[in-house]
């Protein structure tokens, strides 16, 4: 799963993808663990650039995340590290 969130690129395994869903459009029976659900994601920006950055999304976050398809998310981290170069270099 791909998605924007305060203006980077996250992605996450298939397991965040799951709960992510569930917790979007729980079930009924779902109980309480709707409240304290939450799923992790990594910032492909700062990876790209050799940085390690894990970060827990919960509920209070999902009515800020933009999903994005492989290919969106593809081309805006082809573009943000195209621009991120031609900064570098004309320095």
């Amino acid at each position: 799963m791909f998605f924007r969130f305060q203006g980077s690129i996250y992605g996450a395994p298939e397991s965040s993808r799951v709960t992510f869903a569930n917790m979007r459009h729980p079930n009924e029976d779902d109980g309480d663990w709707l409240r304290d659900a939450s799923f992790t994601a990594t910032n492909l920006f700062k990876l790209g650039q050799g940085k390690q950055e894990q970060v827990m999304f919960g509920k209070k976050e999902l009515n800020s995340i933009d999903i994005l398809s492989k290919e969106q998310a593809r081309h805006d981290l082809e573009e943000y590290f195209s621009k991120l170069k031609d900064d570098k270099t004309s320095i």
